[in-house]
């Protein structure tokens, strides 16, 4: 097999992985994300720099994650241990991918290959924001709220509703001038 059709197979490999779910959420203390359409723009150590920090992310997160199955496994919910070990071997598979993308961008660098330097830092970047994803749902499976970067949190509150009123606050919305309880269906 030759070398460009290997790296072509592990690339379509890595495509399938990534839309088939495979990610990560993420460190508080991420550096920020890159704009990768500039990347042109950044210095080679600039690259290095960031693909560096992206593989530490991705270990803190494994060991997070691993953490969190830990949980599960102490809680003995078979749906929660089932949703965490998905979540935890496509972060280990993004971890190792990232880990050889960058093996392979800092020999680029070394070769003045620069092009080709730059689209592995995207790939290192794509990664990155994926596993991101994929830490915040391996937190969501045993209940974590998400404080991933990306996820938004919400927080409601009923003011004007006295504690322990649980009438329902939808009854009285009229929607295009018709209430809610009326039904074309009674």
């Amino acid at each position: 097999m030759t070398q460009t059709r290997r790296r072509g197979i592990i690339w379509v490999a890595v495509s399938v992985a990534l839309w088939a779910g495979v990610g990560v959420a993420g460190a508080q203390d991420a550096a920020p994300s890159p704009d990768v359409t500039s990347a042109g723009q950044k210095s080679a150590k600039e690259m290095l720099d960031y693909s560096q920090a992206a593989y530490e992310e991705m270990v803190a997160g494994v060991k997070s994650a691993e953490k969190i199955l830990d949980s599960a496994q102490k809680a003995g919910d078979a749906d929660q241990i089932d949703c965490v070990r998905d979540k935890l071997a496509s972060l280990r598979i993004l971890r190792d991918t990232v880990k050889k993308t960058q093996e392979r961008m800092t020999t680029s660098i070394a070769n003045k290959l620069t092009a080709k330097a730059e689209y592995d830092f995207r790939q290192v970047a794509v990664m990155r924001s994926k596993f991101q994803e994929i830490l915040g749902e391996a937190e969501q499976c045993v209940g974590k709220a998400g404080t991933a970067k990306g996820v938004t949190e919400v927080e409601v509150s009923s003011q004007g509703v006295a504690e322990g009123d649980d009438t329902d606050l939808l009854s009285e919305v009229d929607v295009i001038g018709t209430n809610v309880d009326d039904s074309p269906f009674q």
